[in-house]
């Protein structure tokens, strides 16, 4: 960008955090993004459908889009959740990827997003992929900051809202259950630990 912007330019409001009030509540509408890629060789394995690994970094990029358009402030990724691969995407398949902000709390955000499989030349359009994502919003030192709340338009958006607080608590339990047992806690080998 070659010169600032000013709150008016953006649009920010007295009050707001980023442009976006915290008060005022958003519909998913406002943050869906949606996506598009042709799928290559590079990004195949030895079966010609493309890794998991790579469906899982477009789920972050698009979640991180989607979560930042809610709440205009940086976000992290805090968690991937629920991923359910369901369908090969195979290399020449366009895979559309979506998310939308599903619900907010204080400053987190849970998304929801999807990766179909469009055959280029007969249309075919199947289901991929789908994952619950996690990001929080941060400020310059990484330091969570408030979020707006999420009003959901249709039937759709609003199960989504309301599972997002069953699965939030189901995330919360598993939670305290690995902090309580201290599973998860050992710390990890690295090569200078192993005698190497």
């Amino acid at each position: 960008m070659s010169r600032g912007v000013t709150d008016s330019e953006s649009g920010a409001q007295p009050g707001a955090v980023s442009g976006v009030p915290v008060d005022v509540p958003r519909p998913p509408s406002a943050s869906r993004v949606r996506t598009a890629y042709i799928t290559h060789p590079n990004q195949a394995n030895v079966h010609g459908t493309v890794f998991g690994g790579h469906i899982l970094r477009w789920f972050d990029e698009v979640g991180a889009m989607a979560a930042v358009r809610h709440c205009r402030q940086p976000v992290v990724t805090a968690l991937i959740d629920a991923v359910a691969f369901e369908a090969p995407l195979r290399i020449g398949d366009f895979a559309i990827v979506r998310a939308p902000v599903t619900r907010a709390w204080t400053t987190s955000m849970e998304l929801h997003a999807t990766v179909h499989a469009e055959h280029p030349l007969t249309g075919e359009y199947r289901r991929v992929a789908e994952a619950f994502l996690t990001f929080v919003a941060v400020d310059d030192e990484s330091r969570p900051q408030p979020v707006c709340p999420i009003e959901p338009e249709t039937e759709d958006e609003q199960l989504l809202y309301e599972g997002a607080a069953r699965r939030r608590a189901a995330r919360l339990v598993e939670r305290v259950r690995r902090e309580e047992t201290g599973e998860g806690s050992e710390p990890v080998a690295t090569e200078s630990d192993d005698g190497a």
